[in-house]
């Protein structure tokens, strides 16, 4: 993987709510947008919207099932201020709205239960 590719995502995940757009992406490689588009889908096999999008609900996921946080906490959290968008795009990639994904979350469900016991 080109080593400026494996940077910029190592900073992205570290930095998932930051305002990211293609245009800084690019601007942080210091190559124009088009280059930065085919240089990314080249390394990473996905554009470089479809790769935020993808880490952030997988993110969003993980907060879901390991977290007591609000699911609009969660959202915002990992960068997308738009419900709507939010909602829609988790139901897609896994099959329930975020809501009904949780309570079917053993994971969630066990630490749901020892914060009470406290």
């Amino acid at each position: 993987m080109d080593r400026r590719i494996f940077s910029l995502l190592s900073l992205i995940n570290e930095q998932i709510e930051a305002n990211w757009t293609v245009e800084r992406m690019a601007g942080l490689l210091d190559i124009s947008v088009s280059h930065f588009h085919k240089l990314f889908r080249e390394n990473v096999g996905s554009s470089p919207n479809r790769y935020l999008r993808e880490m952030r609900l997988e993110k969003a996921r993980s907060l879901l099932e390991t977290t007591c946080l609000q699911i609009k906490q969660i959202r915002l959290v990992v960068g997308i201020p738009n419900e709507s968008n939010f909602l829609r795009n988790f139901t897609k990639n896994y099959g329930q709205n975020p809501s009904n994904h949780r309570k079917s979350s053993e994971r969630f469900n066990i630490i749901a239960k020892s914060s009470r016991i406290k």
